[in-house]
């Protein structure tokens, strides 16, 4: 029988983005009758083995600097900070590469508990690198076997400040690794938010490798309802990473707040990142209105999902990388509040096409009332008028990808 191997980072029942994302891929592929396996983090320091719907899980310890961390001391944080400075200098000269040690793991778990043969593929996504290249420590074992680059995030297509390398070095750096990647694995899936970049003449001898995908979190939903309370508030919900730099939720805030005013409304904040101090100084200033929850597990946070009236999104700053949350978000058909302060913001063009969603640009005076209006209005989108815009966002097409490639060999 054909066998998958998924490598990933953070998994059920707390899944990062792309392990959200690999799940989903990964149950398709199960659905249609193969084995399949993922191997992923252990964030409490021991290996453990489990299922979650019909996949076998091999969990392997992470060094603590990797692991999701949410609510953090001044001394945890600190602590956690200084391990992932000296995990990057230590291997600085294979930048992002932060733990060989990992790597190991990842290849002694797969060799102990699963059988590799011509009939296995591994599919390996990045992030993490560490995951990338322990498939290709595999390969190097067993040559017959079928490897695929999971491309979630990029490794030369990013901006801002690292902290020790400039982005020309880090660019530089993300170059050489992709390079050496695309000329081992057999098949290439990058998101299409990174369409034009790899297709870029400095790729041009891997083109025929790769093929392009979105981030598989379109589902049908069950019956989506918007949300009645007694009070007749509407319940408006964040569901994501916020951080200071890259996707401050200081606006939103703001606006909400002044939302609340004139209309009454009950918002939940929920995810990770380093903005916890700020949205505690909103939640005191809103007067209940606004509450946040930290980091939650997946199944929180569809619950508030499922509930709410109104999704609300924040675009990320100087990042060509779609947050994959607004395909989950469209799966409801729910409308879609999204604040944007960046012309280039990858979520535009998408929420356009889905058409159930309000951008605002932070750079501009925002109409009160128009927001209003706007939440008091709120309607559904069929799940099969957004299915038909986005095919590409399905689980279904990108299981399509990985497992046409034995097809063809």
């Amino acid at each position: 029988m054909k066998q998958y191997i998924f490598i990933t980072n953070q998994y059920l029942p707390a899944p990062g983005a792309t392990g959200l994302c690999v799940h989903n891929v990964a149950s398709e592929i199960a659905h249609r009758g193969f084995s399949v396996s993922i191997i992923c983090y252990s964030n409490d320091g021991k290996y453990h083995e489990s299922s979650y719907d019909n996949l076998s899980v091999y969990k392997v310890p992470v060094p603590f600097f990797l692991r999701e961390m949410s609510n953090k001391r001044k001394l945890l944080n600190y602590t956690f900070r200084l391990l992932s400075m000296t995990a990057k200098l230590i291997h600085i000269r294979d930048y992002p590469l932060r733990s060989k040690l990992l790597c190991s793991r990842y290849v002694k778990t797969i060799k102990k508990n699963l059988e590799i043969n011509s009939q296995t593929t591994i599919i390996a996504s990045y992030t993490p690198l560490e995951a990338v290249v322990a498939m290709l420590n595999i390969k190097k074992t067993y040559g017959d076997i079928t490897t695929i680059f999971y491309s979630t995030d990029t490794l030369s297509n990013e901006k801002g400040n690292d902290g020790i390398l400039s982005l020309k070095t880090r660019t530089a750096k993300g170059i050489k690794w992709e390079k050496r990647i695309f000329s081992v694995v057999d098949r290439a899936i990058i998101m299409e938010c990174h369409k034009n970049h790899y297709l870029g003449e400095q790729y041009k001898l891997f083109h025929q490798k790769m093929v392009t995908a979105n981030f598989p979190l379109l589902r049908s939903q069950d019956n989506p309802i918007l949300h009645k309370s007694k009070t007749c508030d509407k319940l408006l919900v964040y569901a994501g990473t916020l951080y200071r730099r890259l996707r401050n939720p200081s606006f939103l805030c703001m606006l909400l707040n002044r939302v609340s005013q004139c209309l009454p409304i009950r918002v939940v904040f929920m995810g990770g990142g380093d903005c916890d101090d700020i949205m505690n100084s909103y939640v005191d200033e809103s007067d209940g209105v606004i509450r946040f929850l930290g980091m939650q597990s997946h199944s929180v946070a569809m619950k508030y999902i499922d509930e709410c009236d109104i999704l609300l999104s924040i675009g990320n700053t100087g990042s060509p990388m779609a947050p994959s949350k607004i395909y989950e978000y469209m799966s409801t058909g729910k409308p879609i509040i999204h604040v944007y302060s960046w012309d280039e913001d990858p979520c535009i063009e998408p929420l356009k096409k889905y058409g159930n969603a309000l951008l605002l640009d932070e750079r501009e005076n925002v109409d009160i009332n128009k927001v209003s209006r706007y939440i008091e209005e709120s309607s559904i989108v069929p799940y099969s008028d957004v299915k038909i815009k986005f095919a590409s966002a399905t689980p279904e097409f990108t299981a399509d990808l990985i497992c046409e490639v034995n097809q063809m060999q």
